[in-house]
This record gives structure tokens, C-alpha cells and sequence, in this order.
């Protein structure tokens, strides 16, 4: 979570309040897209489409980190499942979180959350490794539904990118935000962490709730490649317990996480099984 600073109280922070957002990376050399943000105008639900990768064979899984804390190595393999299409995230408002994608996949990677009114902190991070391999924005303007919100950096693509999405109650967001004056700021505002760095986040919140309480705050950061054994990977986790038990180093935690291309898909496949969606299969549709 962020450290806090003086707040001003009478600053006002401004959010992109879209349906839909097509959330890309944009350098000097390439502008692709990587994930687009969904609101349930029913009950307030998020979603994250991911279907800009060009490969559809990967694994999602539910791995469990033990006790102990500090860093882990974790197999997805042992919780996890095949699957031949690309698939979303979604988060419900009563914190039940799950991967689907309608009629194609069984939602049965899935667990419980915090409830989205009660939720602070990481929601979910996305790293694409190999940018070249996502579909590129192929010009300027609106994309064909929804709105675009490009993450800039500076240079020439990187190896890798990581996007990380957290929830912020609005007064602790003001608080985080330094050097505020009492004026309007947003939808992107410089951010201050615990560690002292800061990161420029832009603001997204559900446009079918009048007055939201929380906004999801989005960063982009480049990453060196993190998967040498294959040109592009795209690696997603989220869905965190909550704060008391995912921070207890005495208690083992669960999330959910998904990697694409699968290395040895068929193997894997006969390994562990697959939930691609079958009118064959019994079980519960996505």
C-alpha cells in the first residue's frame, strides 16, 4: 500500500469512467494492446478480458504459496487445468473470482475473495513478455467498442512489461498522492509507494455507480525477459485472499493464475486435463 502524505482535502480526483477500456502499451517503436477493463452495470463486477495474445494454449490454475513468506517457487501444474482459448478474469462484487469464457470453457478455476466494496490493495498483475506478439493498435482514435487508454514508456520496446492493478479507497488514494493542491487531478496522477518510488497510475472506476467509494489505479513498468526458454509468455495472477491471511506469514494463501503458450501443451494436457468446454462435459459452463 501506498505511505500517506498530508491530504488536501478539497482536491478532486478524476477517473476514466468507461464501460470498457482498452488498456495498451505504447513506446517509440510499437503500440500494442494487452488487456481491456470491464464494469458490470448489474452489480458492479470486474472483469479482464485478455485476448490480445496470439497464442490460446495455456494453463490456469489456483496455486497455493505456504507458509513462511518470502519468495516462492510455485508450480501451476499441480492445480491446474488445459485450455485452448484465450479467457478472462473476473471479479464479482461479492468477492467470488473465477476464469471463464462463455461456452468455450468450465469455470472451475475459481475461489473467494474480498468483496470489491471492501477491497484495498493489489487486485491483479499482467506480464507480457514479448510485446511484438500482442495485436497492435492500428490507428489513433476509439478502438471498434470502448475507450483506449495507452500506458506510455520511453524508448524502444522493452523485453518485457508488467501491469499491476490495485483498488484504493478514494480518501486513502488522495492521501497517497503527493504534492496535490486543491484543484482537480486525474485520470493519471503520480503515486508515491512504500519504498519510496513513484509511479505515474492512471484511475479507472465504474461508471454505473454514482458516487464510487474506491477506484482501481493501473501502472505500467518495463521488466527484463523473464521467460528464456520461449519468445513471448504472457503470465497473469490475481484474485488474492484477504489482506489478514495473504499477509500472514503463518498461513498458507491461494490466488489465481493463468501462463500462455503452455510449454509441451499436449502432454500437459494428457497430464492434468483439460476444461475446454465439451456438451459432453458435465460441470458448470463459464
Amino acid at each position: 500500500m501506498p505511505r500517506f502524505c498530508d491530504p488536501a482535502p478539497e482536491t478532486q480526483l478524476i477517473a476514466h469512467r468507461q464501460e470498457r477500456t482498452t488498456v495498451s502499451v505504447r513506446t517509440s517503436t510499437e503500440h500494442c494492446k494487452v488487456l481491456k477493463i470491464g464494469w458490470s452495470k448489474r452489480d458492479g463486477s470486474l472483469f479482464v478480458h485478455l485476448p490480445y495474445f496470439k497464442h490460446r494454449h495455456g494453463l490456469l490454475a489456483r496455486p497455493v504459496l505456504k507458509a513462511g513468506g518470502g519468495p516462492q517457487q510455485v508450480s501451476l501444474e499441480r492445480t491446474g487445468k488445459t485450455v485452448s482459448h484465450r479467457v478472462k478474469f473476473t471479479y464479482h462484487a461479492d468477492g467470488e473470482v473465477h476464469f471463464s469464457q462463455d461456452g468455450k470453457i468450465l469455470t472451475v478455476i475459481r475461489k473467494r475473495s474480498t468483496p470489491i466494496r471492501e477491497a484495498s490493495g493489489h487486485v491483479f498483475t499482467l506480464m507480457c513478455h514479448g510485446l511484438s506478439d500482442f495485436e497492435p493498435v492500428r490507428s489513433a482514435g476509439k478502438p471498434a467498442s470502448g475507450f483506449l487508454l495507452a500506458l506510455s514508456l520511453p524508448g524502444s520496446i522493452p523485453e518485457a512489461v508488467k501491469i499491476v492493478g490495485s483498488f484504493f479507497v478514494r480518501a486513502q488514494l488522495r492521501q497517497a498522492v503527493p504534492e496535490l493542491t486543491p484543484s482537480s487531478h486525474g485520470p493519471a496522477v503520480r503515486l508515491l509507494w512504500p519504498n519510496g518510488e513513484i509511479h505515474q497510475v492512471h484511475l479507472l472506476e465504474n461508471p454505473h455507480v454514482v458516487s464510487p467509494t474506491s477506484v482501481l489505479a493501473l501502472y505500467c513498468e518495463p521488466l527484463a525477459a523473464f521467460s528464456p526458454d520461449s519468445d513471448s509468455t504472457m503470465v497473469f495472477y490475481g484474485g488474492f485472499d484477504p489482506a489478514n491471511v495473504a499477509l500472514d506469514p503463518e498461513e498458507e494463501t491461494v490466488m489465481l493464475a493463468l501462463i500462455y503458450p503452455a510449454a509441451g501443451f499436449e502432454f500437459l494436457q494428457a497430464r492434468v486435463g483439460s476444461i475446454d468446454y465439451s456438451p459432453n462435459l458435465r460441470g458448470e459452463e463459464a
